[in-house]
């Protein structure tokens, strides 16, 4: 398999575990790995992929027009396989005909208890849970532009899950945060079998005990993240599942259960 294999999720949903258990399991040293070794897999937002476009200096400018040319670039650089994390909603503005069959090879796409997401989303974003609640539930959201990243179109919850499980022209994987919680090793060795690796389980087991939450937020809390949230917040906060059960307020369950009543019973978050 070879191309742009996409890392899709909705914000705070496990995408930068995902990186990290990839990253560690074809390190040489996982021993000694660090966050600051995060290098492998990249975003398709960075700003300094698009230093080549005149106009990207330019309040105005629209990424949108270049993003096929610098998608181009990326799939002829590196090995055979390139990790781009994306938390794009799937459509024809961010996912061209071009993008789709010419330089893609296939998609992981984790996702996550939208419950639980917004309790991340809100720490994360600097916002109170009211207002997470709103942003995952509106289809305009987007990530602004920042100082290092273009924007971002994520649009709701729900349309961003229904847009990347839906069929596509490359084989896409779908991963649920909480099966890799409760087994990583079983759920991540699908992922490397699906990406077509001879998956070594003395490697598989080692990228698993680096990987670990806890040792992710000690190194975060020692090193810094060069990814951490403006809002001061802590990338890695808790790393559990069905959080939201304590903390999310009854009002805001319903809400998130009814906006995302299809895609949630789809992947079996409403037994």
């Amino acid at each position: 398999m070879g191309g742009i294999v996409w890392l899709a999720s909705y914000p705070k949903s496990g995408n930068t575990w995902v990186r990290v258990l990839i990253e560690t399991y074809l390190a040489s040293d996982p021993d000694n790995w660090t966050l600051s070794d995060l290098r492998l897999t990249f975003s398709d937002a960075l700003l300094s992929r698009y230093d080549g476009v005149p106009e990207s200096k330019v309040e105005s400018w629209n990424h949108l027009n270049h993003r096929d040319a610098v998608l181009e670039q990326i799939s002829s650089e590196y090995g055979d396989i390139k990790f781009v994390k994306t938390h794009s909603i799937f459509n024809e503005k961010y996912f061209s005909e071009p993008t789709q069959t010419s330089f893609t090879g296939a998609g992981i796409y984790i996702v996550r208890d939208p419950r639980d997401v917004c309790l991340s989303f809100a720490s994360h974003f600097g916002l109170t849970l009211n207002e997470a609640a709103e942003k995952m539930g509106d289809i305009r959201s987007k990530i602004p532009k920042s100082s290092s990243l273009v924007e971002q179109d994520i649009s709701s919850w729900a349309n961003h899950v229904e847009s990347w499980i839906a069929p596509k022209p490359f084989p896409v994987i779908v991963v649920r945060y909480e099966d890799l919680v409760a087994d990583a090793i079983a759920v991540f060795g699908r992922v490397l079998t699906f990406l077509g690796f001879d998956v070594c389980s003395e490697r598989l087991q080692k990228a698993a005990e680096v990987s670990t939450f806890r040792r992710l937020k000690e190194q975060e809390e020692v090193g810094g993240f060069a990814e951490n949230s403006t809002s001061g917040a802590p990338f890695f906060r808790k790393g559990t599942t069905g959080q939201w059960k304590t903390e999310l307020p009854n009002d805001l369950v319903t809400k998130i259960e009814r906006e995302c009543y299809v895609p949630m019973a789809k992947l079996g978050y409403l037994i």
